[in-house]
């Protein structure tokens, strides 16, 4: 499975803190022990490809977050977050996983390269391959999807005491309050998540979000509640996407057409962080 690599780099950041109603604004350097997005444990993946909840240094792909914005009400929120004030250098983009699964290819992980996975599944056909009176052979391209939830995500934290209190649009409630435990070192029993009816999903809100982390932080930080809801938008520039494989099919079959063996090769796009969604193949 390989990654996207991502083409942004950020040099310096600076975000205007006087606007009307707002309570704070906020870049990763401004919240130094903000935790990162726990990730579903899945062996062999480099656990230097964690994502960060607000990148320090390096944005990996177009949408991520870099600074939040907390105010009183939604308008003013989004009115200041448009003054914020970045200065990015461009870094090569590959947008092909079979490109980016490449040697030679530009890094999106320094010292680490851009495979996140190599797994086999079933035992070798290729000496049946070989010796099948018919092959047929055929490339694949599965394009990057979007889930396109009728609702999109949502949250809402509340400090509790020494624990925490969350509402969401998610699928999987306990999955969600262990990795916020495990975030912010709490006991499962302090985080207690509250799950509504969810407005559609698709393996899109099975997961934690980085938005997720920042909102809990800083709701802990400022000692009251904070609230976030993508916009579409948003929803399609940094929510989990599905899909984006390249896939090689060899199918083996007698000359009736008695099917013999299979074999698929799977180059899969995991986006610039390793997600579940994307290295199951499909």
């Amino acid at each position: 499975a390989a990654l996207l690599v991502g083409a942004l780099e950020v040099d310096d950041l600076l975000v205007d803190r006087e606007h009307p109603r707002v309570v704070g604004a906020f870049a990763a350097a401004d919240l130094p022990d903000l935790p990162a997005t726990p990730a579903r444990p899945i062996p062999d993946i480099p656990p230097d490809m964690k994502r960060p909840a607000l990148p320090p240094t390096r944005v990996r792909f177009t949408g991520e977050a870099i600074a939040v914005v907390v105010a009183e009400d939604r308008a003013s929120a989004e009115d200041a977050a448009d003054t914020v004030l970045i200065d990015i250098e461009a870094l090569p983009v590959i947008l092909d996983p079979s490109e980016a699964a490449d040697p030679n290819a530009v890094q999106l992980f320094d010292g680490i390269g851009n495979i996140a996975l190599e797994r086999s599944i079933g035992e070798s056909v290729t000496d049946d391959i070989a010796a099948a009176p018919g092959v047929v052979e055929v490339n694949i391209r599965q394009p990057r999807i979007a889930h396109v939830s009728i609702e999109p995500r949502a949250f809402l934290v509340r400090p509790d005491g020494d624990g925490i209190t969350a509402w969401c649009s998610h699928q999987a409630p306990h999955r969600l309050r262990n990795a916020l435990a495990r975030a912010f070192g709490l006991d499962a029993e302090r985080v207690r998540v509250i799950v509504p009816n969810v407005g559609g999903a698709f393996g899109g809100k099975s997961q934690i979000y980085p938005e997720y982390i920042v909102a809990t932080y800083v709701a802990r930080m400022l000692g009251r509640p904070v609230r976030w809801i993508e916009d579409r938008r948003e929803s399609f520039l940094s929510a989990a996407n599905g899909r984006g494989q390249n896939q090689r099919l060899r199918l083996a079959a007698t000359a009736t057409g008695q099917i013999l063996a299979a074999q698929v090769e799977i180059d899969s796009d995991a986006g610039a962080y390793p997600h579940i969604g994307a290295l199951v193949p499909t």
